[in-house]
């Protein structure tokens, strides 16, 4: 009934056994006196995972609770303030999924846990930290938990890959995240596109639609020498400007056109990511995309291009824009994939860089 529950059941059912046993021991008043040690710790433990101050503010400051000063306890008013902000924000959520998604749903958690998220939704969650415990006792699902266990954690530690790839393999029909989780990017897994799509969004969380369509079915965003389909492109959590050393990512996922690849010899596919604006070319990174053998033919690629915008880059809007060239391991040439009525060259965005300390957004 609160965090920390199942913790403080298991701790009360050991104690009541250990008063049980000490009662059979020696007598009545033993038993009494047990009981009473027993209520009290659980209280504490109770308290402890309540939330309760005073048994935290005991066991974990190296103060004691009468002497804490004055920097401490504006500290914890602030925490105090911003924890009941986060649970009004997870009530709201939780009144809009209970509303609005079928109620045989099942949901995934990333980021930290709400043990009410059951009780409150009347929906089902594919894992909670507290479902540990079954891994615990039943040694046959400590592997499939513990894959569990790591696509609860941030999206920058785990990769939008591994998240959508565990939604798809459980059959998760939506996501819910916390506000510090980047953008949930596109992944291409094998000839299908899993992506994701806001459906709603308050201060503290947002939840996701979770889609998985065929590759072919999504229209390309440019034909690169028709070898290759650009199916995604973005600026992977990019701000509206730019400081000088930030960096900047450019996510990308790829699908392979294998017929005009069947004659193809040794090829290496190098993507570019160039920045520049009337001046000229400010940055160019060129990567290794894929390469193509008859043996063994390119594969759909998700791909993350990071730069940092040079320290000396002068305030103004800049064009992000790609290119992709083949390179013949044979003959050691190299040739442009042309996009039709574009050219070598595809715009993708533009970018303001400002000055430091003016507005700007470092990264």
């Amino acid at each position: 009934l609160f965090p920390g529950a199942g913790i403080a059941l298991l701790l009360a059912v050991v104690l009541f056994l250990v008063a049980l046993l000490w009662g059979m021991a020696v007598g009545r008043r033993g038993r009494w006196i047990a009981g009473g040690l027993s209520a009290v710790l659980l209280l504490t433990v109770a308290g402890f995972f309540n939330g309760w101050q005073p048994p935290r503010r005991l066991f974990q400051t190296p103060v004691p609770y009468l002497h804490l000063t004055a920097a401490q306890v504006q500290a914890d008013r602030a925490r105090g303030a911003d924890e009941q902000a986060r649970r009004s924000a997870f009530i709201d959520v939780a009144g809009w999924i209970r509303a609005s998604t079928p109620p045989d749903s099942l949901f995934h958690f990333i980021g930290k846990q709400n043990e009410f998220f059951r009780y409150m939704t009347r929906r089902s969650l594919l894992y909670s930290w507290m479902d540990a415990l079954v891994g615990v006792l039943n040694p046959a699902t400590v592997a499939d938990n513990s894959r569990l266990v790591l696509a609860m954690q941030s999206i920058d530690l785990y990769g939008s890959s591994k998240i959508l790839e565990v939604l798809d393999d459980y059959g998760v029909d939506y996501l819910l995240a916390g506000p510090i989780e980047p953008p949930i990017q596109p992944v291409a897994v094998g000839d299908r596109l899993l992506s994701t799509s806001v459906l709603y969004r308050n201060s503290h969380y947002t939840v996701y639609d979770f889609q998985a369509q065929p590759l072919a079915d999504v229209p390309p965003v440019f034909e690169f020498g028709a070898a290759w389909h650009l199916v995604h492109q973005d600026l992977w959590d990019g701000p509206p400007v730019y400081g000088v050393c930030s960096p900047i990512n450019v996510y990308t996922v790829w699908q392979p056109l294998p017929g005009s690849l069947a004659a193809a010899g040794d090829i290496e596919y190098y993507l570019s990511v160039i920045l520049q604006n009337e001046s000229g070319t400010l940055i160019k990174v060129e990567q290794l995309l894929a390469r193509h053998t008859p043996a063994a033919p390119p594969v759909p690629v998700n791909h993350n291009t990071r730069f940092e915008v040079p320290c000396t880059a002068a305030p103004g809007d800049y064009q992000v824009v790609l290119a992709l060239a083949a390179w013949d391991t044979q003959t050691q040439t190299a040739q442009p994939l042309t996009v039709p009525g574009l050219g070598d060259y595809v715009y993708l965005r533009t970018i303001t860089i400002g000055t430091p300390g003016a507005g700007t957004v470092q990264r």
